[in-house]
Formats: structure tokens, sequence, C-alpha cells
């Protein structure tokens, strides 16, 4: 597969994905959008639904930046792998998650990742493939998140790289890299 590179001009396209709830956390990827430079041109696409949807959706107005989000509801996951993969990054916001499967979908298109330094999320993403942002105190997560996506803005070659290094991480997650992987402990442990 083949990573595509972002036209200059082009809007920077996030996606978030998962159910609406207070544990998934959309509020933070929010506010720390809003803290972004107005040069920054950015596009928020939101798969997804639930109790939260019309709190969110009232906090992107507040914020102001309700006219960069995209707001899909639930849809087939052929029109959901099909946002994922015309974005240039997937943001993981979740507070209790242990894993998801949105994040091997995301690496395996070759998505760069950022997402909460917490949780299954820390050992899926590494420095190949994604930024994770380390748990502190709320306003730092909203400063590094911000930090995050500006970096991914403003150097493409730093986000394809990261592109590139999803492929190579998904196929840590595949059957044949679950396969290749014990057949590797059996030779070690038949010497």
């Amino acid at each position: 597969m083949n990573v595509s590179k972002r036209v200059k001009n082009q809007p920077f396209k996030i996606v978030w994905s998962g159910q609406h709830t207070a544990g998934k956390a959309l509020h933070i990827l929010l506010k720390s959008l809003a803290l972004l430079n107005k040069d920054i041109l950015w596009e928020l696409h939101v798969l997804g639904k639930g109790k939260q949807t019309k709190k969110w959706k009232k906090l992107a107005k507040k914020l102001k930046i309700h006219n960069s989000c995209t707001w899909y509801g639930w849809v087939e996951k052929k029109v959901a792998l099909d946002v994922m993969k015309n974005s240039h990054a997937l943001v993981i916001t979740s507070l209790k998650d242990l894993t998801s499967s949105v994040i091997l979908e995301s690496i395996s298109l070759g998505v760069p990742v950022v997402s909460l330094d917490h949780c299954g999320f820390s050992y899926v993403v590494n420095d190949s493939c994604g930024i994770k942002i380390p748990i502190d105190e709320p306003r730092k997560v909203f400063i590094n998140i911000k930090n995050a996506i500006t970096k991914l803005y403003k150097y493409e070659n730093y986000r394809v790289k990261l592109s590139k290094g999803a492929l190579l991480r998904a196929q840590d997650f595949s059957w044949e890299g679950k396969v290749d992987k014990l057949n590797s402990v059996y030779k070690n442990l038949l010497g």
C-alpha cells in the first residue's frame, strides 16, 4: 500500500472514531484543536454517535471550531475506513479502553496515531507509527496534543515516515505476524 502525501495548502485531516461516551473523551481533542494557531488548516472527521454527541457539538460551537468539524454518526464499515484512509492522522483520546480495533485499522491503512500514553495504546503506538501523549494535568495534555498535530501538519516528511512505520507496525498484529512470533518462540525453546 502506498502512502499518500498531503498537498501543502490542503487541510490537515484528523479522524476520531468511537462511541460518544464520557470515557472516550472527545472533548480533549476539541479543546486541543481550539488551541491550534490560526495558520493551521485542519478538518476533524468524527465517526460514531452516542450520549455525548450533542454535548460535544455544543462544545465545538462554543470553542468556535464547529465549522471545521464533520460529524458522520454511525456509518457502514467501508465508509468509516474510507474516511480514515483519507485522513492524515487518527487521534485517540479514550480514557479507559485497554485498546481498540480502530487503532489497528488506522495503522493498517498507514494512518499515524496520536494517542494518550496509557492502557493498551502504549503498547501498540510507538515512535515508528505515532505520537504518545503523556498523561499529565489536563492543560498539559491539551497542549501536547496541539503540539503533536502541529508537528504532523508542519513536517509532512515526518508524517509520511510515521505512515510508512504504521504499515510496518500493523504487520506485528496481523495473523501472519503472530504466527511468525510463535514460531520464533518455539524455535528458541527447542534450541
